[in-house]
Order: structure tokens, then C-alpha cells, then sequence
């Protein structure tokens, strides 16, 4: 279960220090996005998601996760939690 705000301070920090985010988690660069479970890729939330370039000549990893997330009224949406991670 991921919690709405959560999602957005981290989205707010990665937009403002990416650098020492990757820092902080110990990774190279990522991006991720989240898409409602039953519309595939049309279905990407922009609030919650990022979007980075991704050079044509690195190898990529991408990771679908399925999760849970709450908003302040408790209201609870099933979502796909996409990360995509290169050097």
C-alpha cells in the first residue's frame, strides 16, 4: 500500500534533486510511471509519474509492479508501478 502523498513528494523530488535522489537510493538513472490496471499504457496517471529521456544506446530494465494506493478520503486504486532503470 502506497500512500497518495508520498507518491507525490517523491515525484516533486525527483522533478527538483534528481541527482541527489539517485544519490540517496543508490541507483544510476530511472524513471517510473503508473498506470491504471485495466487500461495498459493509455491509462499512465501524470500526476504520479515521471518522464525521463532515455539515451538510444544503453541497455534498459523495466519492472512492472502491481500496488495499491490510498488518498486522504481512504478511497483505494489498484495501479501498475512501472521503473525503468539505465546507465
Amino acid at each position: 500500500m502506497i500512500v497518495k502523498e508520498n507518491i507525490e513528494n517523491f515525484k516533486k523530488r525527483y522533478e527538483e534533486d534528481y541527482s541527489g535522489l539517485k544519490q540517496t537510493l543508490g541507483v544510476d538513472n530511472f524513471a517510473f510511471e503508473f498506470r491504471k490496471l485495466d487500461n495498459g499504457d493509455n491509462g499512465i496517471i501524470d500526476d504520479f509519474s515521471v518522464e525521463k529521456k532515455i539515451p538510444g544506446s544503453v541497455d534498459v530494465i523495466s519492472k512492472d509492479f502491481p500496488v495499491r494506493v490510498i488518498n486522504e478520503r481512504a478511497e483505494i486504486s489498484e495501479l501498475i508501478l512501472n521503473i525503468k532503470v539505465w546507465r
